[in-house]
């Protein structure tokens, strides 16, 4: 009996075999008996998207990345966007401002001297462009992002924001329309104006005009119990329906005035000094539609 258990002790080894330890613990988050295994990502991570300015545009795609504008406007389509464009009307690859008054030397009236101010630049896109603007003398709407006036009678229609300055640098493009009939003499035949004044009686202005005999760039200067003066030159360009007519005036010194259209220029000169007034666009005899206005205003 002693030599059967002997035999069974020896046949029953209780040492486990190498390498038959006790399971290491594993993890496993989820139920079904496979241990977990670390996530591959073969894809390379995706740089965050810059956005400076917070208006919601990256930096890449962002027309003004410093300045928020959502809405990325871009009248004279440039490299920059109109809240960012020294002078958003005149494309330009580099808009320089030697003076780094915020207004471009190709729109500065006084380029090499600080403390000019943009004031106001609008291209007419919807109701909030002409917020607060009189209205008169005409019949004014805002059409396909331009302001237009369609009465061609004598007389004057003004357009004018809610802006007084001393001294101004108005800019704007008139696109002909309709035309009435031209008188002659001083009182402007086809009359379009960039300028500043008060009511219907302009202060400083340019006028292109036709007046029956021959076309002519006005510069001119009125107000109440001063007689009007005027400084003009013969201009060579189109007063006809579908002419565009870019005006410049500037009262930096004198009263001057330039008129542009894609063949040919001018520019009339009157001395008279400069008064306080609202910047205006006008028509006589004259439908058609503004463009847009730019103003700064000239300490």
């Amino acid at each position: 009996m002693r030599a059967l258990l002997a035999i069974a002790l020896v046949g029953c080894n209780f040492n486990p075999p190498p390498g038959n330890g006790p399971d290491a613990p594993v993890t496993d988050a989820r139920p079904d008996g496979t241990p977990d295994v670390p996530p591959v990502d073969g894809l390379p991570d995706t740089p965050p998207v810059l956005d400076g300015d917070g208006d919601g545009i990256p930096d890449a795609d962002d027309n003004c990345p410093a300045l928020p504008n959502a809405d990325q406007r871009n009248f004279d389509a440039d490299p920059r966007g109109d809240s960012c464009d020294a002078c958003p009307h005149l494309a330009s690859d580099t808009d320089p401002d030697g003076d780094s008054d915020g207004v471009g030397d190709a729109c500065d009236p006084r380029p090499e001297t600080t403390g000019d101010t943009r004031l106001l630049w609008t291209a007419f896109q919807d109701a909030n462009s002409i917020a607060g603007w009189t209205l008169s003398g005409g019949t004014w709407e805002l059409a396909n992002g331009r302001l237009r006036q369609t009465d061609t009678a004598p007389v004057i229609a003004y357009a004018s924001p809610p802006l007084t300055v001393p001294r101004a640098y108005v800019a704007t493009r008139f696109r002909v329309g309709t035309l009435g009939t031209p008188s002659e003499g001083k009182d402007p035949g086809y009359g379009v104006s960039g300028g500043y004044g008060s009511g219907g009686a302009q202060y400083y202005a340019c006028i292109v005009t036709d007046t029956g005999l021959a076309n002519y760039l006005v510069a001119v200067s009125a107000w109440a119990g001063h007689p009007q003066t005027f400084g003009a030159s013969l201009w060579f360009g189109a007063f006809g329906a579908g002419a565009a007519i870019e005006l410049t005036h500037s009262s930096a010194s004198g009263n001057r005035c330039n008129a542009r259209t894609a063949t040919t220029s001018a520019t009339a000169m009157d001395q008279r000094g400069p008064t306080a007034g609202a910047a205006i666009l006008y028509t006589q005899r004259a439908a058609g539609e503004f463009d847009y206005m730019f103003v700064v205003s000239i300490p």
